[in-house]
């Protein structure tokens, strides 16, 4: 099954925050200001991280297989949904590549 190959490990790993022997990585959160953190940088670091997500080709290719993968269950429709997650996929994408954290989190 295609799920049991997510592990929260793997996840970690995928997002540079675990070594693969699944121990703390050396990623550096040190420009995180913890005194003086607000909620709209705490917005932007959120809404970056998301837009970095969501513009990775391997992220996406990596959500195209699962969604490939539950289009299976709908029998004759299949194909209509592998080309609407597929289209769907790549605009999110294309859209996310426009995305100004700031003009997201700004009031």
């Amino acid at each position: 099954d295609m799920f049991k190959k997510i592990t929260p490990e793997k996840v970690c790993q995928y997002l540079h925050l675990c070594s693969r022997d699944g121990q703390s990585s050396n990623v550096d959160l040190n420009f995180i200001d913890r005194e003086n953190l607000n909620a709209c940088d705490l917005c932007k670091t959120g809404v970056g991280f998301v837009k970095s997500l969501l513009t990775d080709k391997e992220f996406k290719s990596v959500i195209k297989q699962y969604a490939e993968f539950l289009c299976q269950y709908v029998g004759q429709f299949e194909f209509m949904c592998d080309t609407l997650i597929d289209g769907l996929i790549d605009k999110v994408a294309e859209m996310a590549e426009k995305i100004d954290p700031l003009n997201v989190c700004q009031t």
